[in-house]
């Protein structure tokens, strides 16, 4: 009888966990985000060619079971995030380079992916979607007891369109994020390291952020210079990803500072989700997040 190995062993799991996880996405979509980090932690230790072609029988199974324009979608989304994850890991490229290059990949891949399966996004502003959008929100709401106000509803939804460029950076970057965590973890359980992200408590925005400023600094000149696109909603969109970074780094220094007063990780949680219910939390932690670019008050390497 052919004993199994360990690494026969681990496919086998990767296969079956996967198809669970593919299959559990239909009721919980926000699940998917937590599908890439287990091929790419695989891909290390089997190779990617393996792993991918069994990404790509997970895809088939999932579109012979369910929707194979879900299946599509899920493939050219983050099948391409999976090969560059297993380069830029497998090269030891820094943190940064590999957390931002995959990020984008993930951008361009959710667009390309998007048009593959015939979504155009200029539908989004038809006369037709919208009054079908906003039945939809007058059920929903009503269904709840709550009133409907078509203006408030239709500016909002102008608002989500005018930003989702920027909703579409910031998701890509959090997906990346879970990915590469998800995965230096996973491989430091088998006895493997690899250069990886830091625990959020310890999470600084790049220098290069100050470069990526001024880059967009002078493409809002430019912009409204030669009058190429709508200045505001550039800025809109721009201000939007930077704010979000600074939020993100600002959790994190509070979550440090409240982690080394207080012991008591109950306590410790209670007291940092008082401070999201404070009105204007948002500046107070993107605030927190810029002095800590600019002076770096937990004096990290």
């Amino acid at each position: 009888m052919r004993i199994i190995n360990r690494s026969e062993n681990n496919i086998i799991f990767l296969m079956i966990k996967s198809a669970l996880l593919a299959i559990a996405g239909l009721a919980f979509p926000l699940l998917y985000l937590f599908l890439p980090a287990m091929f790419v932690t695989e891909s290390i230790k089997s190779g990617i060619v393996k792993i991918i072609a069994i990404f790509s029988g997970i895809c088939l199974i999932l579109a012979l079971v369910t929707n194979p324009l879900l299946a599509s979608f899920i493939f050219a989304v983050f099948g391409p995030m999976i090969l560059i994850f297993n380069y830029m890991i497998s090269n030891r490229y820094k943190v940064d380079t590999t957390l931002f290059v995959c990020a984008g990949v993930f951008f361009i891949s959710v667009l390309l992916g998007s048009i593959a399966i015939g979504i155009d996004f200029s539908d989004f502003k038809s006369a037709e979607y919208i009054n079908t959008f906003l039945s939809t929100q007058k059920e929903m709401m009503e269904s709840f007891g709550l009133d409907f106000n078509k203006a408030d509803i239709l500016i909002l939804y102008k608002r989500i369109l005018q930003i989702m460029p920027a909703m579409l950076v910031i998701t890509s970057i959090i997906v990346a994020y879970i990915t590469f965590v998800i995965t230096g973890r996973s491989l430091i359980k088998r006895g493997e390291y690899i250069l990886q992200p830091p625990s959020f408590i310890f999470l600084r925005l790049p220098k290069g952020l100050v470069r990526a400023l001024v880059i967009s600094g002078l493409g809002f000149y430019l912009i409204s210079y030669f009058d190429i696109y709508d200045f505001n909603i550039v800025f809109d969109n721009v201000f939007l990803i930077f704010y979000c970074l600074f939020i993100f780094a600002g959790i994190s220094v509070l979550s440090f500072f409240i982690g080394k007063y207080i012991r008591n990780r109950v306590i410790a949680t209670m007291f940092m989700f008082m401070i999201f219910l404070i009105p204007g939390s948002s500046n107070i932690f993107a605030l927190a997040g810029i002095i800590d670019y600019a002076l770096n008050v937990r004096n990290l390497p």
